[in-house]
């Protein structure tokens, strides 16, 4: 499934830093169940005051400055503002500042050629020149269409449906559908930043921090990533804090997603802006504790994680865009430890036993953007390292572990890599030639960090068929990618964007795939019209 972004920061709290999820976790059940009701009984009280008379005439709602939130603001997405209808009717009466009545429609055509299709059969992985669908052409269509109401300045609410569909692939099933429409969101907000520091969010939701390396809303893919999850929020004018909690919704097409409630992802998440002199700083705590039993929650196309005690501690530190006088960089430091299990039928590996779990990935980046030359070039230099195992017939597991990214931002647009056993160094530039057109022109040079390891797909699974699987006496070089995207708002509504990446094969891939069909370079095309209604 490709890696994707959206953005909409989300999470739950954790009942205690040292919940495991050897018990199913019934204290978030509660809370979630409480957060949802009170928002419900609130809103039942708003507009129902207790003694008033069922047949009393109602009287005028007083003025209020109140404005129910945008969601927030996401490049790939392309949510820039509330959307046709929310403006209008805001136009018509302040009433309406109170609801959010929205509609979001993408429409995406996609040509892949020399990319693994699942369920197309054993050969069909990336890069194989025998692949059986060595050409996979297919459309996607994602609609959202959503609804909140804040009956008074504490307390909102937010429904959100979804529809994902996938006509043309070549595998089965077809990973990126998941029913004509069902809800894709639902939770209830409690507090008022303007006036209380703390705030509760309850309910399903999308979960996004940072620059999204390790969790993130998955926006590129056409299904996203939402968990049932409670947030607990702590803000200042510089400084915010979360404590969240929550499961993942395993997609089921044309039938009931599953939570998984025998995986707990959770966390505290912080950031601060002048702690460090023109930095931006995020500083987090993650967990993400899975049991025996996850692996057998089934979706469509995505199974729980293998049993796991993953804690990951690191910072981020980016530029104050308004700073430096056109100078950027972003730095993220990320260390694991704990306990992991490989998932079952893992060849090579130990199957069946948790092992020590100790890991760390890197991230470096810088550049420069001329404001004041021709076309405003954005031009940068950046780094991406991510530790493997160098011995996975040891009792000891040192393969970084991805979490919940969307990746499709960071490791080339073509999706093949995690931030898992590789290193990566790479040229990004950015172009304004014509008024809003945007041009983005990437080049990425991949290697593993040791052949004693997998290569690991943008999923952060294993690639073990095909030819693929722990090749030690393989040369590490995986191949460069370019990429080329090309991004026009048409109107702050509607949204244009095209792209094509090519893939050269290095030595790595070339000596894996050598006695099972050869190896090919990969083209991908694509087409996305995106509108917010």
């Amino acid at each position: 499934m490709n890696s994707s972004h959206l953005k909409l920061p989300l999470h739950p709290e954790s009942s205690s830093p040292a919940l495991r999820a050897q018990s199913r976790p019934v204290s978030l059940r509660a809370a979630l169940a409480f957060g949802l009701c009170s928002g419900m009984a609130g809103a039942a009280l708003a507009q129902s005051p207790a003694g008033a008379p069922t047949n009393a005439v109602p009287a005028a709602a007083p003025a209020s400055s109140y404005v129910y939130p945008p969601p927030p603001p996401n490049p790939l997405a392309w949510r820039p503002y509330p959307g046709l209808l929310d403006s209008w009717l805001r136009e018509q009466s302040p009433q309406f500042n109170r609801w959010t009545f929205g509609a979001w429609e993408r429409f995406r055509y996609e040509s892949r050629n020399y990319f693994a299709a699942n369920g197309a059969g054993p050969l069909a992985v990336d890069f194989n020149a025998a692949s059986p669908v060595a050409h996979n052409n297919y459309s996607l269509f994602r609609t959202q269409l959503w609804t909140g109401y804040a009956p008074t300045d504490w307390l909102r609410g937010y429904v959100e449906a979804q529809g994902s569909s996938q006509n043309g692939w070549a595998g089965d099933p077809n990973p990126q559908a998941n029913n004509p429409m069902g809800f894709y969101q639902y939770y209830a907000v409690l507090g008022n930043p303007r006036e209380f520091p703390l705030s509760f969010q309850a309910g399903r939701q999308e979960l996004s921090y940072g620059e999204e390396r390790l969790v993130g809303g998955f926006i590129w893919d056409n299904i996203g990533r939402v968990f049932d999850a409670a947030k607990l929020r702590y803000a200042q004018d510089k400084f915010w804090i979360d404590a969240f909690a929550g499961s993942q919704v395993l997609p089921v097409n044309r039938g009931t997603d599953i939570v998984n409630w025998d995986e707990v992802f959770w966390g505290v998440y912080s950031q601060t802006r002048g702690a460090l002199p023109k930095t931006i700083a995020e500083f987090y705590f993650l967990g993400d504790n899975a049991n025996n039993n996850s692996q057998n929650n089934v979706g469509t196309v995505q199974r729980g994680n293998s049993p796991r005690d993953i804690y990951t501690f690191g910072t981020h530190l980016k530029s104050d865009p308004t700073q430096l006088r056109g100078w950027y960089y972003d730095v993220e430091m990320a260390g694991q430890v704990g306990q992991f299990q490989y998932p079952r039928n893992t060849p090579v590996v130990i199957n069946g036993e948790k092992m020590e779990h100790l890991a760390y990935a890197l991230h470096f980046e810088g550049g420069y953007q001329f404001t004041n030359a021709w076309a405003k070039p954005r031009i940068g230099l950046f780094y991406n390292q991510a530790s493997g195992d160098h011995d996975p017939t040891d009792d000891e597991h040192t393969t970084f572990v991805n979490l919940y990214p969307t990746n499709h931002k960071f490791y080339g647009f073509m999706d093949f890599l995690s931030w898992q056993n590789m290193r990566q160094v790479a040229l990004t530039t950015t172009w304004f030639p014509i008024g809003k057109l945007r041009v983005t022109l990437n080049f990425y040079v991949d290697w593993t960090l040791t052949t004693e390891d997998f290569f690991y797909n943008v999923g952060g699974a294993a690639r073990t068929t095909g030819g693929y699987g722990i090749r030690p006496d393989n040369q590490a070089h995986l191949g460069q990618e370019l990429d080329l995207i090309l991004n026009y708002p048409v109107k702050k509504w509607f949204n244009v964007e095209a792209g094509f990446g090519h893939y050269f094969t290095g030595q790595y891939v070339d000596e894996s795939l050598a006695n099972t069909g050869g190896s090919h370079d990969a083209n991908w095309y694509y087409l996305q019209l995106i509108g917010s209604f």
